[in-house]
C-alpha cells in the first residue's frame, strides 16, 4: 500500500555510505588470481561486523540506518606520492 507504514519506515531510514580505501592482499601468482580480500574474506567480515556495530549504536540513540560502502576496487597505489594525488582526483571519472 502506497503511503502505508511500510513507506513511512523507509522514508525515515537514512542510508550512510562509507568509503573504504584499501590494499589488495592477494597479489601473488597470475594477475587475474589478484583480489582484495583474503580467500576466507576477513576484509567483508570485518566490514559486515563494523555495519552491525554501527546500526547498533544509531539504533540506541533513536536513528534508523542503514550502512553501505563504497569500495575502492581500483586501489590507488599510495606509495607513489604524485600517483596517489591524480589517481584520487580521477575518482569521480571511474563513476
Amino acid at each position: 500500500e502506497i503511503g502505508g507504514d511500510a513507506d513511512l519506515s523507509r522514508a525515515e531510514r537514512h542510508v550512510l555510505p562509507f568509503f573504504l580505501s584499501h590494499r589488495w592482499l592477494r597479489v601473488q601468482g597470475p594477475r587475474e588470481s589478484h583480489h582484495p580480500d583474503t580467500q576466507d574474506a576477513a576484509k567483508a567480515t570485518q566490514l559486515v561486523a563494523f555495519a552491525r556495530w554501527f546500526m547498533s549504536l544509531a539504533e540506541a540513540s533513536g536513528l534508523s540506518c542503514e550502512v553501505v560502502f563504497w569500495i575502492d576496487w581500483c586501489c590507488t597505489d599510495q606509495d607513489l606520492p604524485d600517483g596517489a594525488e591524480a589517481s584520487v582526483a580521477a575518482l569521480p571519472l571511474c563513476i
